[in-house]
């Protein structure tokens, strides 16, 4: 796409014949919504999380437990990614929403998990038994 632009303003198009080039089709469809994607993607992106570490240590009390889950939660998000990269061969905005997917019922499963250990905890410690 960058290479097209360039030649296109190296011809000098619009100056000489009044015409301008415009790229359609798929790949600068693609390239054009992950460029919105990325504008501001460092705030975007670090308020959700920001969040549910709130949220997840709310939830467990525990930065051990908070920890834990976050890494399974990074290591299996990643591990998705390269699968879905294998299988499929590129990542799209689908498969943007489909990693928010992931976190957010991670997340979910994480803070149940962690409840129940602490409950478990809690009935009788060390043993985890009643």
């Amino acid at each position: 796409s960058d290479a097209i632009r360039a030649a296109a303003a190296d011809l000098r198009l619009a100056e000489r014949y009044g015409a301008h080039v415009s790229l359609t089709g798929p790949v600068p469809l693609s390239d054009d919504e992950f460029a919105s994607l990325q504008e501001g993607s460092p705030l975007v992106g670090s308020i959700p999380v920001a969040i549910v570490l709130v949220l997840l240590w709310r939830a467990v009390r525990s930065t051990p437990l908070v920890l834990a889950l976050c890494i399974t939660m990074l290591g299996g998000l990643a591990l998705t990614a390269a699968l879905g990269l294998m299988m499929v061969g590129a990542l799209n905005l689908i498969s943007i929403a489909f990693a928010i997917l992931f976190v957010g019922l991670g997340i979910d499963f994480g803070i149940q998990f962690g409840m129940r250990f602490r409950e478990l905890r809690r009935v009788r410690p060390g043993t985890g038994t009643a």
